[in-house]
């Protein structure tokens, strides 16, 4: 990829890094080895109080894959408190 720095190229390359990693293992396992937690993904595109979501689909003409995987602030401010 190519930008200008701070445009969020390491951004995008996290988020594929994670969803690739859960499809392997627990997501949990995956944050804390980054010594991350889930309220600590954060994005400047929605607010707090609404969930991000990613979704991958991959395929070929005879088949097709996909997961997704929703991260809820609300729930996670409320573990907090």
């Amino acid at each position: 990829m190519i930008g200008e720095n701070a445009c969020a190229k390491n951004t995008v390359l996290q988020a594929i890094d994670f969803m690739a990693a859960l499809t392997k293992r627990d997501a949990d396992e995956y944050l804390k080895e980054r010594g991350w937690a889930f309220c600590e993904i954060k994005s400047k595109l929605v607010p707090d109080s609404d969930p991000i979501a990613f979704e991958a689909m991959f395929g070929m003409e005879w088949w097709s894959a996909g997961w997704n995987i929703s991260i809820n602030y609300r729930a996670c401010f409320e573990f907090l408190m």
